[in-house]
């Protein structure tokens, strides 16, 4: 593993995150890229700031800062050694999100000093993630930033809160237990250990139904050495960590390896909830956990067992939707939808059950569904305000937005027709038959007979010049048939989960048209007035919808 990482990040160009031109560079594109058309460009940002959204990358910026004190668990290593984990962040926000993510390190250990860098930095960006940083200080730094008017989000915090409460949400309603109800042991109390009991008190877990330990035990009113986020959750009475999980119905660890033993589980109330977040090694591993209580759920933070806990679910969508709602921060409104947004995913599953309460790190439907209603949430809070056709479209076309074979299409579509069947020419005769917006063209197609019935399948769009694809599922589930046969096009389909977000997607004004099934028939309806059916022709013939098509009945 040592090996293949160092020749990853060494191979050329070194690192893994970088910079690209966005608009054309032509020697005609020279004089307004720079002098002197740039000038036009200042001088409205230098009349109205706000302008700066319009006509810079500011929007889609975000800053990645570090200091390296508390890299990942490794400790204090350092800024500069931080470095790749930044990159890192970088390459996620934007491979799961499309944003533009550009790592600092900052060699400074005075949080005054790191504030005031960063205060003196902000303008560049459209928002700030905090990123290992130790505790106490990354508290302070992130609440006094709040007013800088951009998003600064602590991602090791509220990152790790949304996805363990998503999680733990839908473990509760697998137990049929509520919030306000349960008993919860926290091993470990640092700065995503406090924040996950705020994010959870803020769900309506009681703060009298709190136990928390730290590498010096229980955290009692009686202790002196507790910091101000510590003591809020101080128990009155002193105990061991065995004797606190006796009739508790949750245990979260952030803490350490193997530091929760199998026996100590056969005390707690039935269905124990087990999240053994500890990375690399957790508490205690999910098959000895089970071997001590055959009926608890389990998670960890590792992506070789059931139910990981990881950041990636939250980090990309919320700062996603936090820019395209033009949000001055990130509130709890906000973070609850991204939390309702990650758990409903899972819960709309099949797959949903002890062993699936959290969708996977890599389901494409994150991208739309938790981005967009984190933007919904920051116009509804006050947090952001309601840019017309904004940041819907943001999400759609820049989802993935730089990924190499995302919009390859063109390139690899080169077709010879005179080789092609004689049904698939008359279909390409056919294609510049005006086609009204109500109309329909139906086409027996076999392979599908057995799939789904009346189900919209796919909606093919064409946004900016980059096409993609979104399609429905039948029954929560992904229609295997159609995704085989796309499966080798480098455009990756974005899934959507329900009727209502199908109705917004047809709206947008580069939707190009509907593929349907309807019992054994695939209906295609398409927009005539944009001139983009070819995008939805390719896309069939790439995809082999072609096996067996009637004569030409398009009208």
């Amino acid at each position: 593993m040592k090996e293949k990482a160092l020749i990853y990040h060494s191979n050329f160009p070194q690192g893994k995150w970088g910079t690209r031109i966005t608009k054309p560079s032509g020697p005609s594109d020279l004089s307004l890229a720079y002098s002197p058309g740039v000038a036009y460009p200042c001088l409205e940002i230098q009349n109205n700031p706000e302008d700066a959204k319009l006509y810079t990358a500011k929007q889609n910026i975000v800053a990645v800062i570090s200091n390296g004190t508390a890299v990942l668990g490794l400790g204090n290593i350092g800024a500069l050694a931080s470095k790749p984990v930044m990159e890192g962040k970088c390459m996620l926000m934007n491979k799961m999100a499309g944003i533009d993510g550009i790592d600092i390190e900052i060699n400074e250990s005075d949080p005054d000093k790191i504030i005031e860098i960063i205060k003196k930095i902000s303008p560049t960006f459209g928002a700030i993630n905090l990123e290992d940083i130790k505790s106490p200080e990354c508290f302070y730094i992130e609440k006094e930033l709040q007013n800088l008017g951009i998003p600064v989000f602590h991602d090791d915090q509220h990152g790790t809160a949304i996805v363990t409460a998503a999680g733990l949400e839908n473990a509760l309603k697998l137990t049929n237990r509520s919030w306000s109800e349960i008993t919860l042991v926290m091993n470990g109390a640092g700065a995503a250990g406090i924040a996950c009991l705020d994010m959870m008190v803020s769900m309506g877990l009681q703060t009298k139904n709190i136990m928390v330990f730290d590498s010096k035990g229980l955290l009692t009113i009686e202790r002196s050495d507790l910091t101000g986020q510590k003591r809020k959750y101080a128990s009155v009475e002193s105990c061991s960590l065995e004797d606190a999980l006796n009739g508790a119905d949750v245990f979260v660890g952030v803490s350490c390896a193997n530091a929760l033993e199998p026996a100590w589980l056969k005390s707690m109330n039935p269905n124990p909830i087990i999240f053994a977040l500890a990375n690399p090694d957790p508490e205690i591993l999910p098959n000895l956990a089970r071997e001590a209580r055959q009926d608890c759920i389990v998670a960890t933070g590792r992506s070789d067992f059931p139910n990981q806990i990881n950041n990636v679910l939250c980090f990309p969508y919320i700062f996603r939707g936090a820019l395209d709602s033009g949000a001055k921060f990130i509130n709890d409104d906000m973070k609850k939808a991204c939390v309702e947004s990650i758990a409903s995913l899972a819960r709309n599953d099949d797959k949903f059950g002890p062993e699936y309460i959290i969708p996977n790190a890599l389901d494409e439907r994150l991208g739309l569904v938790v981005s967009q209603n984190v933007a919904k949430a920051a116009i509804k809070s006050g947090a952001g305000h309601s840019v017309a056709d904004q940041y819907g479209r943001c999400i759609e076309s820049r989802l993935n937005e730089y990924s190499a074979n995302y919009f390859s299409m063109y390139k690899k579509c080169s077709i010879d027709l005179t080789e092609a069947p004689r049904d698939l020419t008359l279909f390409l005769d056919a294609w510049d038959t005006p086609v009204d917006n109500c109309r329909q063209s139906t086409y027996a197609i076999a392979p599908f007979q057995k799939s789904c019935t009346e189900e919209k399948l796919l909606w093919i769009f064409n946004i900016d010049h980059k096409p993609w694809i979104a399609y429905s599922t039948n029954n929560n589930r992904l229609v295997k048939p159609m995704l085989e046969r796309l499966s080798f096009l480098d455009i990756p389909p974005v899934p959507v989960t329900s009727l209502e977000q199908c109705k917004i997607l047809e709206k947008i004004d580069s939707f190009c048209g509907i593929l349907s099934l309807n019992g054994n028939a695939l209906n295609m309806k398409f927009n005539a007035k944009l001139g983009t059916r070819s995008i939805a022709y390719l896309t069939l013939i790439l995809s082999g919808v072609i096996d067996e098509f009637s004569s030409n009945k398009v009208t």
